[in-house]
């Protein structure tokens, strides 16, 4: 049994009422949650069965991990005590107990109460991009009602939210505003409260925003008194500095004077406090440190700033002002409301008749389950949900940080007031996007008792503060950087001591850093040697090539590949550059899915397959499929096809009679013909397969690098297929449709997950990705790019307290401008999303077991420093001045700026910074052209050339050197790859048929023998030869003369033999197998290249033994000895051995050639 630390221990063992634990990364939170579950169903006194139990997860994977451990911990009890009934009870019950995600818990009260809810009884779940189609239709058909309609409200709504060449702005809005809502545990009453809100009967001091607006401006202003109170606190008490001091008084009464007035009221505030004018820096000479006038410069600027541009932006209006804005916006957003109430109405009447939801509405479905409006308005428990509050001894919730109003209630109304478990880190509460809202856990946390296992009270919090992942200088930094920066304001919650991560490692410090962060310069441009993913890589080839070593349980070793992950908080633009930069060093690596499942080239190769067949008519498609390996046209042949037909479209070239006979024309004539007459009397997801089958475009794509990831990601498109068909699809052209919609709708669908072929590669994924896993060394990369604040610039901002915020539409000006409902929604947007970026940054570094190293590329590096180095002045930024960074490499740059190790910085700052003592020690390395050496280019001066007809003469006459290559087919099939060899030794030697005893040619007999022992069974062809021919012949493979030419003799010495034998006692056997691989142009032509050509082909026979797998092909050739049968085909051999460990990934021990001329195997070595 592990040895708990008192924290956990409590975790476990408490009981009594509602607990919330605070977990710290790394403290071991679900092996609490695991034995605190154990200890309550193995209690030798009084054990709960574990399916009175609700174990909530984020995930699906954590819910099967837990019943697993749960399993592993029961069956471990019963190997000790095999006669524990209890044991052998809760191991039973085990399999129906409920560990499950919220989803799926919702989903299955859902089902068992469908019939209180007036669903059917097989209602399915609708995926997201049908559920996104459905709300697109029903706002189509509710906006073209409310058009005819011709409300001058909703009028006025179109032009407030559309223009012209954006009408579908307001389609966008709505479903965000829809979605939005349902994170409420009663969506139309926040919305009817936030349009509400908008009365015009209600004034400005009345409204919800008011006292937000006074408390925003308030901490702008104190923090612009603090920073006057700093300068003054900076000046020397001498008489040089009289002046300045005269300065900071007068700037510190203005600032009190406005902040009289904020507390007077907002009109008296904007009217007799604005305009605000500081006075000019006297100008004093003489006996002044620099140092000091540089500080108060840079102390002033930025307080001046925050009052005259900060402060400034809310003044947008004054009440009178506000009273006609809300005017203005009222009948706007009542229009709103019904709009919205319609399409609400529209989408349920459709998911009625096709029977199925979306999860948002399962999980509205369980609230309305378990809760329903008193006539006064409260919330009470329905008859059900009294009901069900004794189901469940206890409900224990993971992540509990990431729930939102909406799941906070539900489990609320499920419980009987004091049996939840809930365990979350509000500092890793990342999932904003998904409408998270960390604040229900912190409110909990403020008003929850500390844990006290001698005077328990309830509700009570236990803090889990031991890191058990993280060395001690790792959790030293992180401690450092967050006690800085996240406060309540920017982070939601104070980083103090209580929240510090306590390391339980006692090893001795590395002499590697625990800590670095490296810097480059960004004005040197993107395509400089040193640019970050190279200077990453060659930090990685360092650490590795160099032998560094990691701690590794209680010894060390050298670092491996695998020890790194690359962490980014967005993978889309830049995670290629990093997986290529790392591929150019021959490091291995394996990258998560950097780009949507439609940006495949896999995925758009087949897009444009099905496109073509729908619509020839349509060039770009129709060029992707003819250039493609399937039918193999070259450039040079697709501008020949193209000058045939003119100006017209590329199909008329296609069909155009000059083309007939060329081979990728005819042959694509020949698969549109066959394949959209297929098309029309197939399900879509079968017309794909069969599509894919036919041209072995399984082969192709597993040919290609990453073919396993590929082929992945086009079953990942099959099953998009296959659900649009469940659906009731109307067919391809619908499909088509379809998909176009789901990547016009930002192309949410993923790529297949990445599958990890090599353990000991480096890791790059998103740092949302990497939460709950830990590296022996986390890299954040790109911790200079700025964040994305985007969601702060739409036409309307929504928050779950303030309701909805748009600008004002002037008609007659036709300009909008923005209102004070709008600036202050802003302003606790942009502190929410500050925040959200934090606890990215401190989930990013808590990820590192032994190293946290960041690259940042910083514009303009020594003008940033010196701007953040004046809001550390004091030691530690004001949350105001926090909220204004940019970048995550102002935060590390910051902390790195009052760490003794960052010297270097602190020499370009103009003010002094105080140094804050540090038991870890930061690598701050600065990465220039001098230290990445990059390439030494030749400067040669420019003269006017006097050879100019010479080279002129050497253009004309140049010869393009890969003249050979452009008689080289891109694309083979594998039984041509040996036709050189030995075509020419047998021209005009076979016999005709008419020559032939049985009216076969050799050739001919010999697709005999193949088709044979294709369709043959091998072990009914062992048992009886005749009658297993007679059944290939009456199933149509063989004609009668073919099966009479069947060699008996040699078939029955290939089945009963010993080579015979090792096929029959294989593991696994594979005929006809479709393999395809890549060959340099040098191992087929006369030709020095190294250029990629594509082979196909189809092995006859391969079986798997102990030692590896064994291809087989057969051969009728007659020869006299296995030496010439093996130099006929050793390029083919050649091809498929490779081929088929490729398809199979398995080695192939052994190569054989079966010759029915020499009844005996050749292997091939």
């Amino acid at each position: 049994m592990p040895k708990w630390t008192d924290a956990q221990q409590d975790a476990i063992d408490a009981r009594g009422g509602n607990i919330l634990v605070s977990a710290a990364a790394g403290s071991g939170k679900t092996a609490v949650l695991i034995e605190r579950v154990s200890k309550c169903i193995t209690d030798p006194g009084h054990p709960v069965d574990i399916d009175r139990l609700l174990i909530v997860t984020f995930t699906n994977a954590a819910a099967a991990e837990m019943r697993s451990r749960l399993s592993v911990r029961l069956r471990q009890i019963l190997a000790a005590d095999p006669g524990n009934a209890n044991a052998k009870r809760q191991l039973s019950l085990l399999s129906c107990a409920d560990i499950c995600t919220i989803d799926a818990f919702c989903l299955k009260l859902v089902r068992e109460n469908f019939f209180s809810l007036n669903l059917a009884a097989d209602f399915r779940l609708l995926d997201e991009n049908e559920n996104d189609r459905l709300f697109e239709e029903a706002i189509d058909t509710v906006l073209t009602e409310f058009y005819e309609e011709a409300d001058p409200d909703f009028l006025h709504l179109i032009e407030a939210f559309t223009t012209p060449d954006k009408d579908r702005d307001l389609f966008g809005l709505i479903k965000e505003l829809m979605r939005f809502m349902n994170a409420q545990a009663f969506p139309f009453d926040w919305l009817e409260q936030a349009v509400a809100a908008y009365d015009p009967a209600v004034p400005l001091m009345d409204s919800p925003w008011y006292p937000v607006l006074k408390r925003q401006v308030e901490e702008m202003l104190e923090t612009a008194a603090a920073l006057v109170k700093q300068s003054a606190g900076q000046l020397p008490p001498e008489p040089a500095y009289d002046k300045y001091a005269e300065m900071l008084a007068d700037d510190r009464q203005l600032i009190a004077h406005l902040q009289s007035l904020l507390h007077s009221g907002w009109d008296a505030f904007m009217k007799q406090g604005f305009p605000v004018s500081f006075a000019n820096m006297p100008r004093v000479r003489k006996d002044i440190d620099p140092d000091v006038k540089a500080a108060l410069a840079a102390n002033r600027d930025i307080y001046k700033t925050i009052i005259t541009k900060d402060v400034k932006t809310f003044l947008v209006s004054d009440s009178a002002d506000y009273a006609q804005d809300t005017a203005d916006l009222y009948p706007i957003y009542r229009a709103l409301l019904r709009v919205v109430q319609a399409v609400e109405r529209l989408v349920r009447e459709k998911k009625d008749e096709l029977g199925g939801y979306a999860f948002s509405d399962i999980e509205h479905f369980a609230i309305d389950l378990l809760m329903e409006k008193a006539a006064d308005g409260t919330v009470q428990a329905t008859a059900l949900g009294r009901q069900l509050q004794g189901r469940y001894a206890e409900i224990l919730v993971d992540e509990y940080q990431d729930t939102n109003e909406a799941q906070d209630r539900l489990f609320a109304f499920l419980s009987n007031g004091g049996n939840r478990f809930m365990v979350g880190d509000v500092k890793q509460s990342i999932y904003r996007f998904r409408l998270a809202m960390p604040q229900i856990f912190m409110a909990k946390k403020d008003s929850y008792t500390p844990y006290n296992r001698l005077h328990p009270a309830f509700p009570a919090a236990i803090t889990l503060d031991k890191n058990f992942r993280s060395r001690a200088g790792v959790c030293a930094y992180v401690n450092q950087v967050f006690s800085l920066f996240m406060t309540r304001r920017v982070g939601e919650l104070d980083y103090t001591q209580s929240e510090y991560l306590n390391p339980f490692d006692s090893t001795p410090p590395d002499s590697v850093p625990h800590a670095a962060l490296h810097i480059l310069d960004a004005v040197t441009g993107k395509d400089h040697v040193m640019d970050e993913p190279m200077a990453v890589a060659r930090l990685i080839a360092k650490k590795v090539q160099s032998g560094e070593t990691v701690q590794d349980g209680d010894s060390r070793r050298p670092l491996r590949y695998g020890d790194f992950a690359i962490l980014m908080r967005s993978m889309r633009a830049h995670a290629g550059d990093y997986a290529q930069a790392l591929q150019n060093l021959h490091i291995p690596v394996v990258c998560d899915n950097a780009t949507g499942l439609f940006e495949n080239g896999e995925i758009q190769l087949l897009l444009s397959y099905l496109q073509v067949i729908d619509n020839p008519m349509q060039d770009i498609p129709l060029l992707a499929v003819l250039s493609s390996p399937i039918y193999g046209a070259t450039e040079d042949e697709l501008a020949e096809i193209k000058l045939t037909a003119g100006y017209g479209r590329f199909y008329s070239a296609v069909f155009h009679p000059d083309n007939s006979c060329r081979s990728c024309c005819a042959a694509l004539r020949k698969d549109l013909s066959f394949y959209k007459k297929l098309a029309v009397t197939m399900p879509v997801e079968a017309f794909i397969r069969r599509l894919i089958r036919d041209k072995s475009l399984f082969a192709y794509i597993r040919a290609l690098g990453d073919g396993q990831q590929r082929q992945e990601n086009v079953e990942t498109f099959l099953s998009i297929a296959g659900r649009f068909d469940q659906n009731g699809g109307l067919g391809l052209a619908a499909f088509l449709r379809y998909v176009d919609s789901m990547i016009r709708g930002d192309g949410k669908t993923d790529s297949a997950p990445v599958i990890v072929t090599d353990e000991n590669a480096v890791k790059i994924m998103s740092v949302h990705h990497s939460k709950g896993l830990e590296f022996p060394v986390c890299i954040l990369a790109g911790a200079g790019r700025k964040y994305n604040m985007q969601d702060l610039t739409g036409k309307m901002l929504l928050h779950p307290q303030l309701g909805l915020a748009t600008k004002c539409h002037q008609e007659e000006g036709y300009f909008d401008y923005p209102t004070l409902p709008l600036e202050v929604v802003k302003r606790e947007s942009r502190l929410a999303a500050m925040s959200e970026n934090l606890r990215v940054l401190y989930v990013a570094m808590t990820r590192a077991k032994s190293q946290f190293i960041s690259f940042a590329s910083v514009r303009s590096l020594e003008s940033r420093v010196k701007t953040l180095a004046a809001y550390m002045q004091q030691g530690k930024p004001l949350p105001h001045l926090c909220s204004k960074l940019l970048y995550d490499s102002d935060f590390l740059l910051m902390s790195a700026l009052c760490h003794p190790d960052g010297g270097a910085l602190r020499e370009m700052a103009t003010v002094e910074v105080p140094v804050h003592p540090a038991d870890f020690a930061l690598q701050v390395v600065f990465h220039t052209p001098e230290t990445e050496a990059p390439v030494q280019t030749v400067e040669r001066e420019t003269a006017a050339d006097p050879h100019i007809v010479e080279q002129i003469r050497e253009k004309l006459d140049y010869t393009y050197p890969y003249a050979a290559l452009s008689k080289v087919s891109g694309k083979r099939n594998a039984s041509a790859l040996d036709e050189a060899v030995f075509t020419g030794a047998y021209v005009a030697r076979s016999v005709p048929a008419f020559l032939q005893p049985d009216g076969l040619t050799p050739a001919e007999k010999g697709t005999a023998m193949h088709t044979f022992m294709q369709y043959c069974d091998y072990a009914a062809a062992r048992a009886d030869l005749e009658q297993e021919i007679a059944r290939v012949q009456s199933a149509g493979y063989l004609r009668p003369e073919e099966a009479h030419t069947l060699d008996r003799q040699k078939l029955t010495a290939f089945f009963t033999g010993p080579f015979g034998a090792r096929v029959f006692g294989a593991k696994a056997v594979y005929r006809e197998l479709k393999v395809a691989s890549f060959l340099p142009v040098r191992a087929l032509e006369q030709v020095d290249a190294d250029d990629p050509v594509f082979v196909q082909g189809i092995a006859d026979c391969v079986f798997e033994e102990p030692e590896g797998l064994v291809l087989l092909d057969y051969k009728t050739d007659r020869v006299k000895t296995e030496e010439e049968l093996l130099a006929r085909y050793r390029q083919q051999l050649m091809f498929y051995k490779t081929a088929v460990a490729r398809t199979l990934q398995k080695p192939v021990h052994a190569v054989y050639l079966y010759s029915f001329c020499l009844s005996k195997p050749c292997e091939y070595k």
